[in-house]
């Protein structure tokens, strides 16, 4: 895959921190200007600035497959007074998201998600993918639903290339996560991605879409944007 040639050696490394920090720039001029919101994490930006700012439960956030994570630098600065988790497998990790920022309420895993999940090292209130979680297989995707409802772990954000499939232009065939089985998640698209009933299995799990959204991208004519954002019905005590 792209991040194991990329980040083979530090000279790979660099080439991909470079390209990411000048696609995945944040900061407040690009918060507060929709027309500088060009790739996912800046497009997130606002939704989960409002979310943060609106929801004070919210005491830590894990983003899942931050890699080189520009969101979880730019919010762990501005929202002090919250955890900020950024897990991935590259060894790097923190080399490169150090660069980015050192603070006390930022956290950089070199770790495997669901373990880190099923020991209870962390305890998320929001759990964040973007891009991530269509590159787990059908059962994996269940295994992180179920230990986000066991953690109790109120807001869950994905967002999400959404791919034609099998392999055609999104201009011609794009199926909508309803129409595919809970127990099945098929590849498609260029990276053969896996495509989840993202409604079926969050409510198998207690959890309850509150937005959703399946839109053009900007920046590739080759799939779709998925948005969601769905909430634990049932919180009870951890």
């Amino acid at each position: 895959s792209s991040w194991t040639t990329d980040n083979a050696d530090i000279r790979g490394g660099e080439l991909v921190y470079a390209r990411k920090i000048e696609n995945e720039r944040l900061d407040d001029t690009v918060l507060s200007d929709v027309s500088k919101q060009k790739y996912r994490y800046q497009r997130v930006a606002p939704f989960l600035d409002s979310l943060l700012k609106n929801d004070g439960s919210i005491k830590c956030v894990m983003h899942i497959g931050g890699r080189i994570d520009t969101v979880s630098a730019f919010f762990s600065k501005r929202y002090k007074d919250k955890i900020f988790v950024t897990v991935d497998m590259q060894s790097n990790l923190k080399t490169f998201n150090d660069k980015l920022g050192v603070r006390k309420n930022w956290l950089k895993k070199n770790a495997y998600a669901l373990n880190l999940l099923h020991e209870r090292e962390f305890a998320p209130d929001l759990g964040l993918m973007i891009a991530t979680s269509l590159k787990f297989n059908n059962a994996e995707f269940h295994a992180y639903l179920r230990q986000f409802a066991s953690l109790k772990t109120k807001h869950l954000i994905f967002f999400e290339p959404w791919w034609p499939i099998p392999f055609l232009l999104r201009s011609i065939f794009t199926i909508t996560p309803s129409t595919i089985s809970n127990d099945i998640s098929p590849i498609g698209g260029q990276p053969c991605d896996f495509h989840h009933n993202y409604g079926a299995i969050l409510n198998e799990y207690g959890y309850e879409i509150q937005t959703a959204s399946i839109d053009p991208a900007p920046m590739s004519n080759q799939h779709n944007d998925l948005f969601i954002h769905a909430t634990l019905s049932d919180l009870g005590d951890r």
